[in-house]
């Protein structure tokens, strides 16, 4: 009986042992725009065996005490872009997150709308590339986005001085590994003494030389090191100016992940899918969704948890081609709320109580089972001792064998020792969650 009844309240001991499915989510964002609308990225992940797993196509809600409720579901990430309109803007705001098939709450935490890190991590990147000059005549490269993607092309503008004077007619020569130029390697600079000229880049870091050799002769030089960056997802600066967002990557990624920004709010995240073409790239558009205008940017990642995180990601300028040259920026977008290490911590909270819940139950059923053995054999004893004294005639040697003597106790120690030893090892075992 009584190990039957031990097994039944294991079991139920054992459920509570077992790690609960645990969903939580965290909450990426920037500032409110001036208009009070928040653009908050929600992340919904399921705990499974030690990883966090994107928590698919789930429906979620955001609540705040300065929003109405706002629903959504999230994407093959786990990934839900918000946009919460906010009745005012104070410093702090409390944050609820809820699955609203379950019910169950994935984060409820106090969170600032505008976090320190958003100031603290923005940085802009100017168009003028840094060079080493040679020569009277000083040349000066800039890039219209401050920025190349590697494989893409890229527009610039070479200007050629002499004591601080345009020079007009100058022949300019453009060479470089790894580098292609468009309309020509050779051109010649006009009244304003500028050039324009498409960079496309296939290497890292190629180094870029210029030579300019006036009318009269006099030569200048320069040198440098051109800023492409590797493998990242290029933003077509025509389109812009057509209220499309055409983004395109050299290669194949199933979306881009977008964040339009300017210097004081995280203005809106979105999702692109991307289409794999005939050469292995990968290309996508969408309408703009606001308004294009000078200080604003936007970035884009393949990666839905890196869009402004990564400290490498810039933000191509997003303005109209004759704005440009224009900055780059880049700022980190931040972690506002984390219901991970809550929700992880309850779950294992819950998971102790069983364990030691199971021990004790291992421990009493230990000592009541020696205890029903011991008087068990008391009682056979007793029994037997009974019998023997009905049976006056019986010998003395055959009476202390039935009866056991000492050796019985010994039996009953080494009986009593091996269920403690099995009892014991199953509730460590139990203990330990193995």
């Amino acid at each position: 009986m009584v190990p039957a009844l031990t097994a039944i309240l294991l079991l139920i001991s054992f459920y509570f042992t077992k790690l609960q499915d645990v969903d939580a989510a965290h909450v990426l964002g920037g500032p409110p725009s001036v208009e009070g609308i928040a653009a908050w990225k929600v992340v919904a992940s399921h705990y499974d065996r030690g990883t966090w797993l994107p928590l698919s196509h789930v429906p979620i809600s955001l609540e705040t005490p300065i929003s109405d409720i706002t629903e959504g579901i999230t994407d093959d990430e786990g990934a839900w872009e918000a946009r919460v309109v906010l009745r005012s803007q104070p410093e702090q705001t409390t944050l609820t997150i809820r699955r609203l098939d379950t019910a169950a709450v994935l984060l409820q935490s106090p969170v600032f709308l505008s976090p320190k890190s958003w100031n603290e991590s923005f940085r802009r990147v100017a168009p003028l590339v840094a060079a080493r000059q040679q020569g009277p005549l000083r040349i000066e490269l800039r890039l219209s986005r401050a920025t190349i993607s590697s494989s893409f092309p890229e527009k610039a503008w070479v200007h050629v001085f002499r004591d601080e004077a345009p020079v007009p007619k100058a022949n300019v020569v453009f060479s470089g590994d790894g580098i292609s130029f468009a309309p020509s390697q050779h051109q010649i600079t006009d009244a304003q003494g500028r050039i324009e000229v498409v960079f496309t880049a296939t290497f890292p870091s190629p180094v870029l030389e210029i030579h300019a050799t006036a009318t009269d002769a006099t030569t200048g030089s320069l040198q440098c090191v051109l800023p492409v960056r590797s493998g990242t997802l290029w933003i077509d600066p025509q389109k812009i100016d057509e209220g499309i967002l055409f983004v395109a990557s050299p290669v194949h990624h199933p979306f881009a992940y977008i964040t339009v920004f300017d210097e004081h709010s995280r203005l809106l995240g979105l999702r692109l899918p991307l289409t794999r073409t005939l050469t292995g790239d990968a290309i996508g558009s969408m309408p703009l969704g606001v308004s294009p205008a000078p200080h604003r940017w936007v970035m884009v990642s393949p990666d839905p948890q890196a869009t402004g995180v990564e400290p490498e990601l810039l933000g191509w300028p997003l303005q109209r081609s004759a704005d440009l040259p224009a900055e780059a920026a880049h700022v980190s977008t931040a972690m506002l709320g984390d219901g991970k290490p809550m929700a992880l911590e309850a779950a294992r909270r819950r998971s102790r109580q069983g364990r030691f819940r199971a021990f004790m139950i291992l421990t009493l059923a230990t000592a009541i089972e020696a205890m029903l053995i011991g008087l068990r054999s008391r009682n056979a004893n007793q029994e037997l001792e009974s019998l023997l004294a009905a049976q006056p005639d019986i010998d003395e040697s055959l009476r202390r064998s039935l009866i056991g003597g000492s050796k019985r106790w010994i039996h009953m120690l080494i009986a009593v020792s091996l269920i403690a030893v099995a009892f014991g090892s199953f509730a460590l075992i139990t203990w330990l969650g193995i």
